[in-house]
């Protein structure tokens, strides 16, 4: 019993230096990551899209329509996309995950479909190195029965 008593003390001092030293190793791969996210504005880039608004015309009901939007950077940096954000559900983008050299061209992929008929606007932000981050792409058309 008595060395019970002796051992539970420093079972929980082992505890909470474990807790402590956990809890910091998160902190500091929370922090990497969100460095990983800041744009150095001594390193930017540009991006010239073929457009920046699309018209996808009209899509039956529950068909799934695929375009491709190419774009180039034209900066003299590598272009970095770190992130693609879309207005809804119902838009998937791919892009590239490697660094686009300048002058080098490449392709985002977007994907729509929509279950119910109607007129849309969507919107797209990619968050890259570039100034204007995010960049704004837009697409309309209309859904309709089939």
């Amino acid at each position: 019993m008595d060395l019970q008593l002796k051992i539970l003390p420093k079972m929980k001092k082992v505890i909470i230096v474990l807790g402590i030293v956990l809890c910091l190793m998160v902190l500091g791969y929370t922090m990497l990551l969100e460095d990983r996210c800041v744009i150095d504005p001594t390193h930017t880039t540009s991006l010239k899209l073929d457009s920046a608004s699309y018209n996808l015309g009209r899509i039956a009901v529950n068909d799934t329509i695929k375009r491709k939007i190419g774009f180039t950077n034209t900066g003299t940096e590598s272009l970095l996309i770190f992130e693609v954000k879309t207005s809804c559900g119902c838009t998937v983008v791919s892009w590239p995950d490697q660094p686009i050299l300048p002058g080098d061209s490449d392709e985002l992929v977007l994907i729509y479909s929509e279950q119910y008929p109607q007129r849309f606007h969507k919107s797209i932000n990619i968050f890259a190195n570039i100034e204007q981050s995010p960049f704004n792409l837009s697409f309309t058309g209309l859904v309709i029965k089939n």
